[in-house]
């Protein structure tokens, strides 16, 4: 009974090793469930997320496509007191008509101070691999943002005690699909 229990091991492995594969060749990343606009070149666009509202424009080179802009926080969702931005990525995605991602950038951005006026800028370039199903290209924007109350301290010893200190997390962005 051992020997053929042991010999199962070998056939099950191999089997979900074939089952893993499978898997991750089906999947791939969506954006259908983000707000997105059809992709423009040369125009000023504005697209309101939950948290962030994008200004940006879109560009096409010989072999690849850029966008450019600013992202500004949307005061209404956000809580008064933030006013430093301590984490913070920003991301673009170029999806086809169904939502499949076709090609993404993604910037990591320094801590910096919340600013209203001033915005996030940003800068990506997009490069897909093929367009996706016939019809249009998509713009779609993602974030992850940690709002905080004031300035991490630079000295250790001086930071607020994790329960006193107050953060806003928010985040949007692509989902894999499998």
């Amino acid at each position: 009974m051992k020997n053929a229990i042991q010999s199962v091991y070998p056939a099950l492995a191999a089997m979900l090793l074939v089952l893993s594969a499978f898997t991750l060749g089906c999947s791939y990343q969506s954006v259908h469930h983000l707000e997105r606009q059809s992709w423009a070149v040369n125009s000023q666009r504005t697209l309101a997320m939950n948290y962030l509202t994008f200004m940006y424009t879109c560009g096409q080179q010989e072999s690849s496509l850029s966008v450019k802009g600013r992202a500004y926080p949307r005061l209404d969702k956000i809580p008064e007191w933030t006013e430093w931005v301590d984490d913070i990525w920003l991301g673009a995605y170029l999806s086809d008509n169904d939502g499949r991602v076709l090609a993404k950038a993604l910037r990591i951005l320094s801590p910096q101070a919340l600013s209203a006026d001033q915005g996030i800028p940003f800068e990506f370039t997009l490069t897909p691999h093929d367009m996706g199903s016939p019809g249009p290209v998509f713009i779609s924007f993602g974030y992850r943002l940690v709002l905080t109350a004031q300035e991490p301290s630079k000295t250790m010893g001086e930071e607020q005690p994790a329960d006193k200190k107050q953060v806003f997390f928010a985040s949007e962005s692509a989902l894999t699909r499998f």
